[in-house]
């Protein structure tokens, strides 16, 4: 149990032969924490010697972020949603964010719970791929309270939205299609013809 047990600041200050305030500017990338090499050498002595590992919460509390995005999805296993999950895992990469990814299988409740559990958590921003009825008031509060969300595939007022109208394509793909003599046509699950 004990190699649970959190290091402290103080702890490793003490370790170290230094202040508390200076391990905290040093772990924090403060600059006005000029430390000569012998000193950050001690106190990374310390850290090493002690299995010092920062607090997620704690970090998130100073910095103002956590670091992390949520994505509430439908599902995985359609080719779409699973290229936006990639695309989405290669920005959040980019940025320095990690995903927290809820996949509802289009259930409301599910949906209803995984956006609690996201807000919960204090993520940084939600990405939000189910319809959200702007009435509910829950999204009247995230609304009001500006909370970062975007949501996909459906126009919103109070929202930013990401969306992408391909019904030009689909109907140009259906008659190139049906010309080429295609009796029955399937797109993601549904019966266009």
């Amino acid at each position: 149990m004990e190699d649970f047990m959190r290091v402290t600041l103080k702890e490793i200050a003490a370790h170290a032969g230094v202040s508390k305030s200076l391990v905290s500017m040093y772990l924090n990338g403060n600059p006005a924490a000029r430390l000569q090499t012998e000193t950050r050498e001690r106190i990374d002595r310390a850290i090493a010697e002690l299995g010092y590992r920062p607090s997620f919460a704690a970090r998130a509390l100073a910095q103002g972020r956590t670091g992390m995005i949520g994505f509430v999805v439908g599902a995985v296993r359609d080719p779409y949603f699973g290229g936006m999950i990639d695309v989405i895992l290669d920005v959040a990469d980019r940025r320095g964010y990690q995903l927290m990814l809820f996949v509802t299988r289009w259930q409301p409740e599910k949906e209803r719970r995984c956006l609690e559990s996201l807000i919960r958590a204090q993520v940084d921003g939600v990405l939000y791929q189910p319809e959200l009825d702007p009435e509910l008031p829950r999204a009247r509060e995230l609304c009001r309270c500006r909370y970062p969300m975007i949501l996909f595939g459906q126009r919103s007022s109070q929202f930013a939205t990401a969306w992408s109208d391909c019904r030009d394509a689909v109907c140009d793909a259906v008659r190139m299609l049906r010309g080429e003599g295609a009796e029955s046509i399937v797109l993601c699950g549904y019966q266009l013809w």
